[in-house]
């Protein structure tokens, strides 16, 4: 083998194994990542309130801004949720019969937990930290 193929090789070894390399780095990142990077929308917190208290219905719930869920199971129980899926970040579109509805691929969710009720999500909506200020709720 001439000492120019000798090279070719050893350089080609080098360049598949960066790949190699640079592939098990890519696929370490998953979606979820993304999604609570600082950056994202989801971790910043929402200037003012996200909404009134009274708009929330009793037994139901709402979309806020395509961002999160404001749900009210009872009269004094209030929950927040971010309002992507957790089966593939798809934004829930409504709260209807005590259920938040993803309309991509038919999963649904508890307004009181947020579990997933119907797949193909299994993971529960990611629930917000937030306080109610005269009426209004704010993310924390």
């Amino acid at each position: 083998m001439s000492e120019s193929t000798r090279r070719a090789v050893v350089i080609r070894t080098a360049l598949a194994g960066a790949a190699a390399l640079l592939a098990q780095a890519v696929a370490r990142v998953r979606p979820a990542d993304a999604a609570t990077s600082p950056g994202h929308p989801a971790e910043r917190p929402a200037p003012g309130p996200i909404a009134r208290l009274r708009d929330i219905p009793v037994g139901g719930g709402m979309v806020v801004r395509g961002q999160w869920v404001v749900t009210r199971p009872e009269r004094r129980v209030v929950r927040v949720f971010d309002a992507a899926c957790t089966h593939q970040g798809c934004p829930v579109s409504e709260v209807r019969d005590g259920l938040i509805i993803c309309p991509c691929h038919g999963s649904r969710f508890s307004i009181t937990d947020g579990a997933a009720v119907v797949g193909p999500a299994r993971r529960p909506l990611t629930r917000r930290r937030f306080a109610i200020l005269r009426g209004r709720i704010h993310l924390r």
